[in-house]
């Protein structure tokens, strides 16, 4: 059986290395348009801040080491550019031209890209995107050679918290702007708050409710649309990731409400010799039942695992996605799984909302750090529908417990 999955990083990688785990024969191929074909994407903030001192640490697997342990060709620097679903092929064009790769089953892992406004000075040499091992180089060497002394991080998200930790680290004062009312906008605003007021500590000033009209390159300056103007010699934008549809939609692949790659519980897509994983496709939300994207590694790990076993023959379902994430805000970590309680209301929950503000573990015990907890849950059936927490210590533990599903009874 001949596999051939597009894509590498997360889904992809984890989808090829677990067919061959299922299968000693098959004939496994990765396509990836990029340098790296599996690199660690979330520990790229923590380059950028030293936290992570050597960058070989972030390249999980290489072509070689791909073929030495698990036999599967690895091709970078190669873009898939048409799917040929009657033939069963793909054209692809690399460093020896163009070819056609035969397969039985299809593994589309493309991911997604983040969105850069088309605003104006948005394309300067000092404005940067995180999302790639290759774009990390860009920003560590231009923070090297040209020393800037203060960023503007465009965003106040996930990669946009721990980038303004980042530069903060390297010395540079930083000013995170986001458009909505509070940072970390998938929590709701006690947390936003609280984050703020972590970074606001920590010497990185917040500006919320207020979005960039321009990036002033020859001033050194991003414009707001509140009429004022920050010092930037370094802007990042962290406003949110696009999913990579462009070959799907041109073999015809349906999409979904969402937005993204229409997948059943098998992960298959309209074509059932197409299957797909990461942050293209849409899934399940296990609470709401919603169709959503979650552009998390977590999910996109899973998902390229039970693709891949799908692929094989396998009779594994996708149960959908919680959406459980954590970030790191300095000396606090923030996280959460499931709705909030903004979502819920919106969801069409009888909500229900405990709070509550207590040290991590027994006050009589030193080092006992105060945390904040919050859990959200339906009135009517006193169903758990998410949580959300904020602390110095024992954050991710009660996030853990709360994100385990329940089992079920037959």
């Amino acid at each position: 059986m001949k596999i051939l999955v597009i894509g590498g990083v997360a889904g992809g990688a984890t989808a090829s290395t677990r067919a061959r785990r299922l299968s000693e024969d098959a004939e496994i191929t990765i396509v990836e348009r990029g340098p790296f074909v599996s690199y660690a994407n979330c520990g790229l903030p923590y380059f950028i801040s030293r936290d992570i001192t050597r960058r070989p640490w972030l390249l999980l697997q290489t072509p070689e080491s791909l073929s030495l342990r698990y036999e599967v060709t690895a091709l970078v620097n190669t873009e898939a550019l048409e799917i040929d679903r009657a033939g069963k092929r793909v054209r692809c064009r690399g460093p020896r031209g163009e070819q056609w790769l035969p397969y039985d089953k299809l593994v589309l892992a493309q991911g997604g890209s983040p969105v850069l406004p088309p605003l104006p000075g948005a394309d300067a040499p000092h404005v940067f995107r995180l999302w790639t091992v290759p774009d990390m180089d860009r920003l560590d060497g231009f923070i090297t050679r040209e020393h800037p002394r203060s960023a503007v991080v465009v965003g106040g998200g996930f990669i946009g918290l721990e980038m303004a930790e980042a530069f903060k680290k390297r010395g540079l004062a930083t000013t995170v702007v986001e458009l909505m009312p509070t940072v970390m906008p998938p929590m709701d605003r006690e947390f936003g708050v609280r984050i703020a007021a972590e970074l606001t500590a920590n010497g990185v000033t917040v500006r919320t409710g207020v979005g960039v009209e321009a990036v002033d390159a020859a001033g050194h300056a991003v414009e707001l649309d509140d009429g004022s103007r920050v010092a930037a010699d370094l802007v990042l934008f962290s406003v949110g990731v696009r999913p990579e549809l462009t070959l799907a939609k041109a073999a015809g692949l349906a999409i979904g409400p969402s937005g993204g790659l229409v997948v059943d519980e098998h992960l298959r897509t309209s074509d059932p010799d197409v299957v797909a994983a990461g942050d293209m496709v849409e899934v399940t939300h296990r609470v709401s039942a919603r169709k959503v994207r979650v552009p998390l590694a977590g999910p996109a790990n899973r998902q390229g695992r039970l693709a891949a076993t799908g692929a094989l023959g396998g009779d594994v379902r996708y149960g959908g996605a919680t959406g459980t994430s954590v970030v790191k805000v300095f000396e606090a970590t923030a996280a959460m799984t499931g709705l909030s309680e903004r979502a819920a209301r919106e969801a069409g929950f009888d909500v229900g909302v405990a709070v509550v503000h207590k040290d991590h573990h027994a006050g009589y015990y030193p080092g006992a750090e105060e945390l904040s907890l919050e859990l959200v849950y339906d009135r009517k059936t006193t169903r758990l529908l998410g949580g959300q927490a904020f602390g110095k210590a024992g954050v991710d533990k009660r996030i853990d417990v709360l994100a385990t599903p329940r089992p079920t009874t037959r």
